[in-house]
Formats: C-alpha cells, structure tokens, sequence
C-alpha cells in the first residue's frame, strides 16, 4: 500500500486547566458545534470530547474537568487525573494543552509543571491577557517558554486574539518536554526502582513517584503492594506531607520564574515618565537638575522677563498715544 494512502490515527488532545481559568470557553470556540457531550464511564462528570480537521489531519480534543493539581481532591478532579496518569485508559491522551489565567499565572504554572514532568508534548495556553494589559502588567513570554521547556500562547477568547494562530499549533507535533521541572528525591530511589516495575521504561517517573505518594487514585495498580514499599521506604504515615511539600515546591518554583518574567508594563515600554522619574529621583542628578531649574527661574525673572515687559510698555504707550489724538480736553482724556 502506498504510504501516502495510509491516514494517521487522530491525536487525543486533553485540554486541562486550573477552575475557572476559561479552558471550557476555548473548547467551545475550538470546536463549535461538533462536540459530543457524555459522562466519563462510571461516573456523573460530564465529558465533552470533539473531532476538529485541517487538511488531512485530525484531531480529538478532550475537555477534562478543572483541576488545582494532579493529586485529586474531588471526583472532577480524579477524573482528569485519571484520564492523565492511566495509560491504558481510553481518554489518554497524546498531547495535553494546558490552560492558564493570565491574572492567576502562579496556579496555572504549577499545575503545569506536574503535567510536563509527565512527559507529555504539552502547549501551555495563556487566556485572558486582555486583562493582563488592562492591569498594566506584561509578560516575556519567549522568556517564560525557555524557563519552562514548552512552548507558549497567549490569546484572549473573550476578544479572539492568537485564536486562529492556536488552531494551527493544534495540528503541529509538539516536542516532549527536554527537561523535568521538579527532580525526584533521590533518597527514594530504591522505591521508586519497585514501582516502576508496573510501569513501562526502567528508570523512576514522576509518575512512579505518584503512585508511591497516593496509589489509592491508581485503581490499575496493585495498592496493597505499594503499601508494602511505603512501608520498606519509611513514609507510609508521611505521605501526605510529602505531596504537600512537593505543591509548595512547584509553586516556590512558580514565583521564582514569574520574578523573572513579569514586569509591570511601563517597565517593559520604559516611557518617557519612568525614564525621567529615575533622573529627577536621582541622588547626584536630582540635584543637579533641581539647581539648573532655579537658576533657570531667576534667569527668567531678572533677564528674559525685560522682553516681553518692553514689549508689553511700548503697545500700553502706543494705545495712549492714539487716544491723546483723538479726545478732546477733559476728565476722559485725563
């Protein structure tokens, strides 16, 4: 059979967000009206899945329920990770388009960490940047895509903007993360080494390292057993802090690079307000400038106001002297 002939398999694309961070909004305007609305098998959630084309290619996005991280505290949110750490299950997807609020950039980056350290091919989304200018702050965002390992897309669905360019990255490959955001505690290697054992590939995953945290969400997975390696590992009563600390790791990762990335919008554009507040606030300038301006004042009172106060006596005396033509003698002329 001729290669050309043979039609790829459609690419699942799971798109995942924080609550609220308008990720079902974008779907809708993704997918019109060709979506197809069920529940995830054995559960109430509602799934909403579609087929989008272009070309030759096809495409079918999952709109997973929002979810604050990938350690779930509510059916919705078991659900998503479910759908994202079972490879087997029948929504898993291929690439995952992450999506996050411009004015809530800290959750959003966060969660997205966990789904990179998955090692999903992951597009991260930026929405509603309209109200990111509107509070006079911007972001570098080829900065934040080299800091994070993925590309990046900022768009408004509110106002449509970047829609049409995300379309197209939808039908592009992306690349696998080229680097893990969080590096596994390596004092849990040997652990780790027996959970990976359920796992495809030989080296310790993020992933094994969640079923070691919290195999109670892997119905796939022996529990009983990784209870028995929690118990050889020392951690069975930690566990909970441990995902704990693990979340304020990704969030202090969070507010490191969003430092380095966010800037407030006059300080990006360095108008000419900002540029002379830092001279006039100067300590050596300042002065220097502040003196130049009275001497400049003095200089206008004592020399340049001889001009226009002339100017001002010669019209006063002309006026006076077209008038001495034409009054007669009297208390008006006088």
């Amino acid at each position: 059979m001729d290669s050309k002939t043979v039609k790829r398999l459609p690419n699942k694309i799971a798109i995942v967000g924080t609550p609220n961070c308008g990720k079902t909004s974008l779907f809708n305007s993704l997918t019109g009206l060709n979506q197809r609305v069920g529940n995830f098998s054995g559960v109430t959630v509602e799934r909403k899945s579609a087929t989008i084309s272009h070309k030759d290619r096809e495409l079918i996005l999952i709109d997973l329920p929002g979810t604050n991280s990938l350690y779930p505290a509510s059916e919705d949110e078991i659900i998503t990770c479910q759908v994202l750490q079972d490879p087997n299950h029948p929504d898993h997807p291929d690439q995952v388009l992450v999506i996050a609020d411009a004015t809530q950039l800290r959750r959003g980056l966060a969660l997205c960490s966990q789904v990179i350290d998955l090692g999903f091919p992951t597009l991260l989304v930026i929405n509603r940047i309209d109200l990111l200018e509107e509070a006079s702050e911007k972001v570098d965002f080829q900065r934040l895509s080299a800091k994070i390992g993925i590309p990046i897309l900022p768009i408004s669905v509110t106002t449509k903007k970047g829609l049409n360019g995300l379309k197209r990255m939808l039908f592009q490959d992306l690349p696998k993360p080229g680097r893990q955001v969080m590096k596994l505690p390596s004092g849990f290697g040997p652990a780790l080494k027996k959970v990976q054992e359920y796992l495809p590939g030989d080296e310790p995953s993020y992933l094994s390292f969640q079923i070691l945290l919290s195999p109670e969400h892997f119905s796939w997975i022996d529990s009983q057993k990784i209870g028995e390696i929690q118990e050889l590992a020392g951690i069975r009563s930690e566990t909970g802090q441990l995902i704990s600390n693990e979340l304020l790791t990704r969030y202090d990762f969070a507010d490191e690079v969003l430092k380095e990335v966010m800037y407030p919008a006059d300080d990006i554009q360095k108008n000419i307000s900002s540029r002379i507040d830092t001279i006039l606030t100067h300590r050596i300038w300042g002065y220097l400038v502040f003196f130049a301006v009275l001497i400049l004042i003095f200089q206008s009172i004592f020399s340049w106001a001889s001009y226009p106060s002339d100017a001002i006596d010669a019209w006063v005396e002309g006026i006076k002297s077209s008038l001495d033509d034409r009054l007669s003698a009297g208390w008006g002329k006088d």
